[in-house]
């Protein structure tokens, strides 16, 4: 594991900390002056000059993940961030908390699930969006991906995380860019300091069965549901089970006597 203890300020700091090596290219998105969305991918080695180039410019996002080419599911390369996305403004109660008082809360909501902390903690402007990286997985990994997103989920909603910003292709806000709506730079709320992790194992922390334990009841439940059809009726025994064998040789033997 790579230790990491980055102070994330600037667009490209953020991209080289997302994506510092693997294959695939990175989605960099924005609204232009009339409110259309533009989107277009970059190579790993043009995108921290990409990136800085977006500095203090409105509504930038950057794709977590990597694709080959267009920023599509079926076009993935390779995952290597989790996140939650917390719209925090939408829960009434938590309206007048600013940014490091939410991020607070995350922290002690994760804790006392015994969810490991995120790498980057960074306010967008409205919310404040959270992520967890890992070693580059290929697509094959995508299912369990999606469960450990949607554990993520059911334990910050509460904190207003969003239900639709759960798939590998979501974008987020790139930092040192502006939030053109509430009129607020994107900024990290904390320096990086966390390592990037084992995507087995932080799945393994995340998620509340193990893959042991989900191999285990898998195993478990197949061996039921034979059981279940292998089991006779209550009324059969084996006495009626050989008494329907003679019934059925005798209507055999019948049937040929008949035609002779």
């Amino acid at each position: 594991m790579r230790q990491l203890a980055l102070k994330i300020d600037t667009p490209d700091q953020h991209a080289r900390a997302l994506h510092p090596q693997g294959i695939g290219k990175v989605t960099i998105a924005r609204r232009d002056d009339q409110k259309r969305w533009l989107q277009n991918s970059y190579h790993l080695d043009h995108l921290p000059n990409i990136a800085r180039m977006m500095q203090g410019l409105p509504d930038v996002f950057i794709s977590q993940n990597r694709f080959y080419g267009d920023r599509l599911i079926a076009r993935l390369a390779q995952l290597d961030a989790l996140f939650a996305d917390l719209d925090y403004y939408r829960i009434p109660a938590l309206q007048n908390h600013t940014p490091e008082q939410v991020y607070g809360l995350a922290r002690e909501t994760l804790e006392d699930a015994s969810i490991p902390l995120p790498n980057l903690a960074i306010a967008t402007g409205r919310g404040v969006a959270l992520v967890w990286l890992h070693h580059p997985v290929p697509r094959q990994a995508l299912p369990r991906w999606i469960a450990c997103q949607k554990q993520l989920y059911q334990v910050l909603k509460p904190l207003g995380a969003d239900c639709q910003a759960l798939d590998a292709a979501r974008v987020l806000r790139l930092v040192g860019t502006l939030n053109d709506t509430a009129k607020r730079l994107v900024r990290s709320l904390d320096a990086m300091r966390t390592a990037t992790r084992d995507f087995d194992t932080l799945a393994e922390a995340i998620l509340p069965l193990s893959r042991a334990e989900v191999h285990s009841l898998s195993i478990g439940r197949s061996l039921k549901k034979q059981l279940r059809l292998n089991r006779l009726p209550k009324q059969f025994n084996a006495a009626t089970l050989w008494e329907g064998r003679l019934a059925e040789l005798q209507a055999l033997r019948k049937h040929r006597h008949e035609r002779g």
